[in-house]
């Protein structure tokens, strides 16, 4: 009995650890992205100065410029085109976070929908069925009608995926053993990301 609880202890502690390893890796990367962002623009704009000035030249130059002028353009597309495919790319990684090992004692507050993928028992809402990964549980959560924001799914393999809208009250006790509690953010699109530089 005890050396069956120390093996799952240890396969969630393992699971944890190398989670919060993925975590930290994207959190680096966020961290690099308004310095690439701001170093990228700085030289946009170096040489868009640099293209105002040389408008200002004679007539002979006038197309030398315009075809500067193209080139920086397509530089600047492909630039935007890279920070946008780069910022999807953070944005999807860093979808979901470990909240922690456990799950939320948050009841749910609501009404499912005739069909829905939910179903409530003792005031919790889980999966009607059982998922067979933690990428399906996430999914379920993704396309809820209610606003699921939170899951608790348990890693050791087909199991019950629960969903709570928020949660305030996680816990890692009785019931809750095997299980990790996982939150969804909320980046920006990159649209509204890209307007607020």
């Amino acid at each position: 009995m005890n050396q069956s609880v120390d093996s799952r202890f240890l396969n969630v502690r393992q699971s944890v650890d190398a989670t919060n390893v993925e975590v930290e890796l994207v959190k680096s990367s966020v961290a690099g992205l308004g310095y690439r962002v701001d170093s990228g623009f700085a030289d946009v704009s170096n040489s868009i100065s640099n293209v105002a000035i040389n408008l200002a030249g004679t007539d002979a130059r006038v197309s030398w410029v315009d075809a500067r002028a193209s080139e920086i353009n397509g530089n600047m597309e492909r630039i935007g085109a890279g920070l946008e495919g780069f910022y999807n790319q953070v944005q999807t990684a860093t979808e979901w976070s470990v909240t922690g090992p456990g799950g939320c004692n948050d009841k749910f507050e609501g009404k499912l929908k005739n069909g829905s993928a939910w179903k409530v028992t003792r005031g919790f809402v889980h999966s009607n069925k059982k998922v067979t990964s933690l990428a399906q549980c996430k999914l379920v959560c993704r396309n809820s009608e209610w606003g699921c924001s939170n899951i608790a799914f348990y890693g050791a393999g087909p199991g019950w995926c629960y969903g709570f809208k928020t949660c305030k009250n996680h816990s890692t006790g009785q019931g809750w053993g095997g299980y990790t509690t996982y939150s969804r953010s909320a980046l920006k699109s990159f649209d509204r990301f890209a307007g607020d530089l």
